[in-house]
């Protein structure tokens, strides 16, 4: 592991940043958040995000895995493709270390939804994306996916419920608390296994479509003409999957955006506190709408009429996956893991909730 004593070394023995730079104080190097040790480093050239394996197994993998994606099956893929992904600078997969450009003044996608009118900035972010993942899906059969020793079988998601012996002896103990209660649930967890039986893997996908991993970079715009450019970054999951669980990235991003505007009133239902929302989920429509038609205008694989309710039953599963996440994070069963259980319940008795959503119908996920 390379500390922070020792990564300007580092940097300049492997000719990522030169001796000139250090000399003539024009390099910061600050520790950045993130699953792995990395670091930002600004020079006067260019600023990078350079990645390292933590000694786990799985970050190791993750780490390859990225590396991989780069050396082998970035080059197949169209170049306006490659402008939306940080371009790879330095590599060693022995050593689990990498190197990306850093993408500067951006903000994740939903702070977006914060920042700018939802018929304006979202919706904007929403149609860079659906183009991406269109794009991407579309350009498959040009990537030698199998080639880059990619993985092709489905996520850990569909079988949270059923975690191995060494998943069961990490979880903290609030992930512990919602597992019984996911446990508990037999409807969902035959959920999760039929949801497991459909999924193929045909097509290149990012397989870690989140809020975090789509950054938005702001440029200089005049009135209400987007600026932004979107970005997707952390290729570490990549992999040969389905193209409905990249789509259910974004629309389980869609529900949480919602959720976590919910405000938590003592002694309330579900539904009660659902209709004090900050931002109601038919306020999302025109992002979800754009994005939708953005996506089906780009890929041709599928039709909207298969893929959007495969999707929407994938996102249940990854409503699932976040949370036990939570859970595991905050150490505790917080109302946001309770309340997305309970909408990933509810999203198995309305396939076509994607559907109602875009009618402007308002979905009843939770009970009272």
């Amino acid at each position: 592991m390379i500390g922070s004593a020792h990564i300007a070394q580092y940097l300049v023995a492997n000719g990522i940043v030169d001796t000139n730079s250090i000399v003539g104080g024009q390099l910061s190097i600050t520790v950045a958040q993130g699953r792995n040790y990395n670091f930002i480093v600004d020079s006067d050239k260019r600023s990078l995000l350079f990645k390292q394996a933590l000694w786990l197994e799985e970050n190791q993998k993750a780490t390859g895995r990225e590396i991989r994606f780069y050396e082998r099956a970035l080059p197949g893929l169209p170049s306006a493709l490659a402008a939306r992904i940080p371009a790879l600078v330095f590599a060693d997969e022995a050593g689990g270390t990498l190197a990306v450009e850093f993408v500067a003044n951006a903000s994740p996608m939903f702070q977006i939804f914060h920042d700018e009118p939802l018929d304006v900035g979202a919706v904007d972010a929403a149609r860079q994306l659906g183009e991406f993942l269109g794009d991407l899906h579309g350009a498959s059969p040009c990537v030698p996916a199998s080639d880059a020793g990619l993985p092709d079988d489905a996520p850990w998601a569909f079988r949270a419920h059923e975690p191995t012996l060494r998943e069961f002896g990490v979880l903290s103990h609030g992930a512990y608390n919602c597992l019984k209660l996911l446990q508990q649930n037999q409807a969902l967890c035959q959920y999760l296994d039929r949801a497991s039986a459909a999924w193929k893997a045909d097509v290149l996908i990012h397989a870690d479509i989140k809020s975090d991993n789509l950054l938005y970079a702001n440029a200089a715009g005049d009135g209400d003409t987007p600026a932004g450019k979107l970005h997707v970054v952390d290729w570490e999951s990549v992999q040969l999957g389905d193209a409905a669980w990249d789509i259910a990235g974004f629309l389980q991003d869609i529900i949480l955006y919602w959720l976590f505007s919910i405000p938590l009133l003592p002694g309330a239902s579900v539904a009660a506190a659902a209709l004090q929302a900050r931002c109601p989920i038919l306020a999302l429509v025109p992002a979800l709408g754009m994005f939708v038609r953005a996506y089906g205008s780009r890929s041709q694989r599928e039709s909207l009429r298969t893929l959007l309710p495969r999707a929407a039953s994938m996102t249940a599963v990854r409503l699932t996956q976040f949370a036990l996440e939570f859970a595991h994070q905050h150490n505790s069963l917080l109302p946001q893991s309770l309340m997305a259980l309970r909408v990933a319940e509810g999203m198995t008795r309305s396939p076509d909730w994607v559907s109602m959503l875009l009618r402007g119908e308002q979905p009843a996920f939770g009970r009272p």
